[in-house]
């Protein structure tokens, strides 16, 4: 994967997701870049070697790909902080249920994003993982997170 990683949300699934990819060395931990509004969560992705970002939008400014992994209520407010740092370059992979890749799109201004549902056993490198990619996604940057999801998991 090309440029950086970013994580808005240090939660267990972007912990999870991050491990699958340090251990498959997909991403070296510099690699990585996270922010979270609790300081405690980016702690032990500090501690992996990873990046930790002051906010969202300086996350999005610094990565190609930054996965959306806050909870869906949180979207808005999320969307709104980045819109500015997004560039055409830019690829956002959204794991939040009931939150569809037109809205994405729409909120953040960002044209490439891919849908992800991952499972709970994801947290243990055994999870089920479907993706769907909104319509400007090219197929590279989609085999791209299908590789990263596949180090923890089944995908379809």
């Amino acid at each position: 994967m090309k440029g950086s990683i970013g994580f808005i949300g240090a939660g267990n699934m972007a912990s999870a997701i991050i491990g699958g990819m340090i251990r498959a060395g997909l991403a070296e931990p510099q690699r990585i870049v996270v922010c979270d509004k609790s300081v405690e969560k980016c702690a032990p992705m500090q501690a992996k070697g990873c990046r930790i970002a002051a906010d969202a939008a300086e996350t999005v400014h610094l990565c190609q790909t930054v996965f959306l992994a806050v909870k869906p209520q949180n979207y808005a407010e999320v969307l709104e902080s980045v819109r500015s740092a997004v560039t055409p370059d830019k690829l956002f992979v959204s794991i939040a249920a009931g939150i569809s890749t037109a809205y994405v799109e729409r909120e953040s201004g960002c044209g490439k994003v891919i849908r992800v549902m991952p499972n709970t056993p994801l947290l243990l490198g055994a999870g089920a993982t479907a993706l769907c990619r909104g319509k400007c996604v090219p197929d590279d940057e989609f085999e791209q997170v299908r590789e990263i999801f596949e180090a923890s998991g089944m995908v379809e």
